[in-house]
């Protein structure tokens, strides 16, 4: 994630299973003092340099308050362990941390005391992070006898001192005990020819060989879902997808969807085979209203 050192404001990435909220800060504090003096006229300043990551030195399961590997331990020390470590080992520089949001909770096991199952513990499977407004939907990674909801986070009206709250969830696709992975979501707000405001999120989900997207109208206030149009099926694993908003038609939204699994046989097209990319429109272009 790359921000200038003039620029500031709120970031969201997934980290381990976890929405981490972060703020760009504009360089060393005063404390720190100067890392050097930059005379290239580069947006982004001094940096410091790389360095290689200390992936054995990184815990992948849950710690206690000083940073050693304990699935007993709590929750504010599991937290305030993993803060250690991310100072300890200089895991974030030009980036204050502002909120560690769960998205997957942890599961205690009654005889052991070890708690299992969630962010914390470094089995979360959050992926597919989609931004829009004021909301935030986080899917899931899902598989056999795994069906995680995609969470719905709110923004607060103070983004940088209040953390975003989850409002509520899109129940996980599944066929059979196989919940589909949601790996890839897309949010965009614009307005339409009318000049009202219209928010949707697509979502492409499926298993190593289905691949199945629909497109959501969202409430921008709630961030709750108020339709969703009919299941696309791929007949095939569909992947990566662009969300492209027409600059030249605001009421145009397409979607370029990638397919991991292109050619083979394509049922909806007798003696043609599924193609390596699709592309659909999910909106009207003349109205901009979504297509159900």
């Amino acid at each position: 994630m790359n921000t200038s050192r003039d620029s500031r404001g709120v970031r969201a990435a997934l980290l381990g299973g976890l929405v981490l909220f972060w703020y760009a800060i504009a360089g060393p504090t005063a404390a720190e003092g100067p890392q050097c003096v930059d005379f290239s006229k580069d947006p982004a300043g001094c940096q410091p340099s790389t360095f290689k990551t200390p992936m054995a030195q990184m815990p992948t399961v849950r710690v206690n308050r000083q940073g050693v590997v304990d699935p007993t331990s709590s929750e504010e020390d599991a937290r305030a362990g993993a803060a250690k470590l991310e100072k300890d080992l200089h895991l974030f520089r030009n980036f204050e941390e502002l909120h560690w949001v769960l998205t997957v909770p942890s599961v205690k096991d009654a005889a052991t005391g070890a708690w299992k199952g969630g962010d914390l513990d470094g089995a979360g499977d959050a992926r597919g992070l989609g931004i829009g407004g004021n909301c935030i939907f986080v899917g899931h990674g899902n598989g056999a006898g795994v069906r995680h909801a995609i969470n719905i986070f709110k923004l607060a009206p103070n983004p940088e001192k209040q953390p975003p709250v989850q409002v509520g969830e899109i129940p996980a696709n599944a066929e059979g005990n196989q919940g589909f992975d949601d790996r890839e979501l897309r949010s965009l707000v614009y307005k339409t020819s009318k000049g009202e405001d219209r928010y949707i999120m697509v979502r492409n989900g499926g298993t190593n060989t289905i691949g199945r997207m629909e497109t959501y109208r969202i409430d921008m206030n709630t961030c709750l879902p108020m339709s969703k149009t009919d299941i696309t099926d791929f007949h095939s694993q569909s992947h990566e997808f662009f969300l492209w908003h027409d600059p030249m038609n605001t009421n145009r939204v397409l979607v370029h969807m990638a397919i991991w699994t292109a050619g083979l046989p394509d049922p909806d097209h007798p003696g043609l085979k599924i193609p390596d990319e699709i592309v659909l429109a999910v909106t009207d272009e003349k109205t901009g209203e979504l297509l159900l």
